[in-house]
């Protein structure tokens, strides 16, 4: 829905500009003042980890998905729910868990339910 998508393309944005204010206090006490060729190795190793953690965060948290995924599915749903990678993950744990099975080797896109009212987010238009 907009109304989502607005409010988290807001948040996104005062996450960037919070880094960039942190960076610009922390990276002159790990630069030196004045920076040295040893300071300018750490802050380029230091962004180098932040750019590889937000790299991991980004492929751990951001759910795979079709344009079928994103078809209302129930009365009153304007976007159907993606599951994340780790939910589908832990659903097909939980699955295999009760059925006493192995879990690996299974398709993970047939994991979870997400029909309305059996753990799936239903968005219903407040317009």
């Amino acid at each position: 829905p907009s109304q989502a998508k607005a409010t988290l393309h807001g948040v996104s944005a005062a996450a960037g500009k919070s880094g960039a204010f942190f960076g610009a206090c922390v990276m002159p006490y790990v630069a030196g003042t004045p920076p040295t060729d040893d300071g300018i190795k750490q802050v380029m190793l230091l962004c180098s980890l932040i750019a590889l953690l937000g790299l991991l965060l980004t492929l751990f948290f951001t759910p795979r998905y079709g344009p079928e995924d994103l078809a209302p599915r129930g009365k009153g749903e304007t976007v159907g729910f993606v599951k994340l990678h780790f939910q589908r993950w832990m659903a097909q744990r939980a699955q295999a868990a009760a059925e006493g099975g192995n879990p690996e080797g299974e398709d993970e896109a047939d994991v979870g339910d997400t029909t309305p009212g059996k753990g799936a987010l239903v968005v219903e238009q407040s317009c």
